[in-house]
């Protein structure tokens, strides 16, 4: 499966990541949208057209599972997919109850983070749903 008409939304602290994760994306031809922040992300994610969202874990300005929390708990079931540089087994698991698909260790091979979209997609495409009724926020 190619990325034809899946729209992914990309949210790291990195802009030098961001472009260059965003191009591979694209050249696979995925809709790519990309925040150095969770607000502005959680805006574009409740339009309802995000297909699956892929966050950094840790960076100063967002905490990946604090973006996943606040869009579980506003009812938005779109597929999560976290990457990080270390990935420990006790954020493993808190990540799996909020319903996170996916983890992908930094830095990642272009195929493996494409099989890693395709299976959030698959796996969480039943789940695809974010209610426009409720207004998404960053929880303090």
């Amino acid at each position: 499966m190619n990325g034809s008409q899946r729209f992914v939304c990309v949210v790291d602290d990195s802009l030098p990541f961001l472009d260059s994760f965003s191009r591979l994306l694209q050249w696979k031809g995925y809709r790519v949208v990309t925040y150095t922040g969770a607000e502005r992300a959680l805006e574009e994610i409740q339009q309802g057209e995000v297909d699956v969202v892929v966050a950094d874990l840790m960076s100063p300005e967002l905490a990946g599972l604090e973006l996943v929390r606040s869009m579980r708990e506003a009812g938005c079931e779109i597929p999560v997919v976290l990457m990080s540089t270390r990935v420990d087994s006790d954020v493993v698991e808190l990540a799996k109850e909020f319903g996170v698909e996916e983890f992908v260790k930094k830095p990642f091979r272009p195929m493996e983070i494409f099989d890693v979209l395709n299976r959030a997609m698959r796996n969480g495409g039943k789940k695809r749903f974010c209610s426009t009724q409720t207004e998404l926020k960053m929880l303090s």
